[in-house]
């Protein structure tokens, strides 16, 4: 059975005509589908012998259901006059239920591939059922498929009353629940997605959303491991969300950089205006020439001593041993490199480090290299570093 409720192009049913339905009695798992097409609604009917049931598994009431397939109206299933059934008014509910069926069916066949035995509807106290409920390498594991809408905040709560009761919980999440979805990859960073595939038969995929990408696998592709619903793009979707967000910090710091520079030209701007002013106003003969050495010292090691006064008392866990082999230059480098490295960034490109020149500056970042503050590398042809 290949579900597709949402399909615009199917013909529409009156309101209480049903799509669905079972083959293996009351409480039956072999759903069906009928189609549009009358001459293949009318062959179910003879494969069947007429023997369909609406199912208790899917919510429904366990009554026979009839087959009309006449020459005008699109085929539908309808029950007995007088039936008292949930489904029987909401077609839409209904196709919602046996969906749910249907991919609960296919997980149970997924983890029983496994060598897992998984139990229905598993009771987990006052915070409700899992419709899966298995236990891998002694840790519990709740598989939830979410079809119908949920609020943000209901499934929050759900959620945390599921994550109370089980080691792990993976909702897998329809077309329906948008919402909750959205909620799930806010809080870490990805959802999965659960759909019917393509292709004919009883193919599910598993989805992989993030911010950046949505990427499908075939559900026999996955895993249920002792730590997480595995999928084969689940790693890469997260490694390269990782990487996006180091990328984004290093830019954030190096334009906070860029602009730290941008205000301390300003400013040096600023005070050697000042000091012409000082020089024009003492060659009038008005005041002295004052001494004070104006020139700009942003970026000097003077320069980073004076923002940063704890620098004079400031020490790294590795000590200053690691400087031995430097210059005396070297080694007032290194004080400074090495607080920038371990106390304001994170990373960034290697310029930024070469202080107080390109030569000292390189002996210095090599030898924070070998003591363990940071690692190099190269990104899109710029030479780079992180703090490790």
């Amino acid at each position: 059975m290949s579900l597709n409720i949402e399909d615009p192009e199917r013909p529409r049913r009156a309101k209480g005509e049903l799509a669905h339905a079972v083959v293996d009695g009351p409480d039956g798992t072999h759903a069906v589908e009928l189609s549009p097409v009358r001459a293949e609604a009318l062959r179910l009917k003879l494969l069947h012998e007429e023997s369909f049931w609406c199912s208790r598994q899917a919510g429904g009431c366990g009554g026979a259901l009839v087959l009309a397939a006449g020459p005008i109206r699109v085929p539908y299933f309808r029950h007995h006059s007088g039936a008292d059934c949930a489904l029987a008014g909401d077609s839409a509910r209904a196709a919602r239920s046996y969906e749910h069926l249907h991919y609960q069916r296919a997980l149970l066949a997924w983890l029983e591939a496994q060598g897992l035995s998984a139990t229905t509807e598993h009771h987990l106290g006052p915070d409700g059922r899992a419709d899966l409920h298995v236990i891998v390498h002694s840790r519990r594991h709740t598989i939830e498929v979410q079809l119908s809408p949920l609020g943000i905040n209901e499934w929050r709560r759900r959620d945390e009353g599921y994550h109370r009761q089980v080691d792990h919980v993976t909702w897998l999440h329809g077309a329906g629940a948008e919402t909750a979805a959205a909620a799930e990859q806010a809080d870490r960073d990805h959802a999965l997605h659960i759909r019917a595939g393509a292709g004919a038969g009883t193919a599910i995929e598993i989805g992989v959303v993030t911010n950046l990408t949505e990427v499908w696998s075939p559900l026999g592709e996955c895993e249920l491991r002792a730590e997480q619903f595995w999928t084969p793009h689940l790693e890469q979707a997260l490694a390269d969300l990782a990487a996006a967000r180091e990328e984004s910090a290093a830019r954030a710091a190096e334009e906070a950089a860029d602009e730290a520079r941008r205000e301390a030209s300003r400013q040096a701007a600023a005070r050697r205006r000042a000091a012409d002013a000082k020089r024009e106003t003492a060659a009038r003969g008005a005041v002295p020439l004052a001494s004070s050495d104006e020139n700009d010292r942003y970026g000097t090691l003077p320069w980073w001593g004076e923002i940063h006064p704890e620098l004079a008392s400031w020490a790294p866990e590795q000590g200053w041993a690691w400087t031995d082999g430097l210059t005396e230059q070297g080694r007032a480098a290194a004080r400074v490199v090495s607080y920038i490295v371990s106390r304001l960034y994170t990373s960034g490109p290697i310029s930024m480090l070469l202080l107080p020149d390109e030569t000292v500056g390189a002996e210095v970042v090599a030898a924070l290299e070998r003591a363990g503050f940071l690692r190099l590398y190269e990104r899109r042809g710029v030479e780079r570093w992180e703090r490790t």
